[in-house]
């Protein structure tokens, strides 16, 4: 009968320190579940940011391209106009109006 009241006992205690761990492990999950979800937040929040770089560079680096192609234009208007103006044009003649 003792032992059994001093095997309950035992269990007793097993079970409470068992809870106390328990408790401590469901904190330590949410501590860690939190701050998982604050880094992805911000790995987020990053990604965006430099997609939104990303975007505003390749939109400059179109305009720039958008640019060289029309000075290439205006140079190459500019030599038709010359040929028309010039009645025979020689081969250094027309290589002067695409300079």
């Amino acid at each position: 009968m003792k032992d059994e009241k001093s095997a309950i006992k035992n269990l007793e205690s097993e079970i409470k320190n068992l809870k106390k761990q328990l408790e401590k492990i469901e904190v330590e999950k949410k501590h860690y579940l939190e701050g998982w979800q604050r880094e992805r937040a911000d790995f987020l929040n990053y990604k965006k940011f430099q997609d939104e770089i990303l975007k505003e560079k390749i939109k400059k680096e179109k305009l720039e391209l958008i640019k060289n192609f029309l000075k290439v234009f205006d140079s190459l208007e500019f030599a038709l106009d010359y040929l028309k103006r010039t009645k025979e044009p020689s081969l250094e003649e027309t290589l002067k109006g695409f300079s």
